[in-house]
């Protein structure tokens, strides 16, 4: 990870996200897993980023049309909480931005293929 754009929140929390900036996540077909979030076998469904104003979840972070798609993560059947690291959002080949407990994450490819880690 390589940011952390923080909403409104205490300090002691906007520090605590600010020391997840270089953590590992990895979203594969085999595995989906962040921090306390990890998930087998997990399952994603993509698609186009609403029309208008965009998402609410990382509207005021992104420019309007700057992120390609929206990718949900369901596992063993159920979808991931959006604030857990259930909800990406593309903005290139490289790019990831996640919602994480209150703050937007942005996520750096490290390795190419259809293993990618960020």
């Amino acid at each position: 990870m390589t940011r952390v754009v923080a909403t409104e929140e205490g300090e002691e929390e906007a520090d605590r996200k600010d020391a997840l900036v270089g953590q590992r996540a990895v979203y594969t077909r085999h595995m989906a897993h962040f921090e306390s979030m990890q998930c087998l076998r997990p399952q994603y469904t993509r698609e186009p980023m609403p029309a208008g104003a965009g998402e609410p979840a990382v509207a005021g972070v992104e420019q309007a049309g700057s992120l390609q798609e929206r990718i949900i993560i369901s596992c063993r059947g159920k979808t991931l909480p959006p604030e857990q690291g259930g909800m990406l959002y593309l903005r290139d080949r490289d790019t990831l931005l996640m919602t994480w407990e209150g703050g937007i994450l942005y996520l750096q490819r490290r390795s190419q293929g259809p293993s990618a880690s960020y």
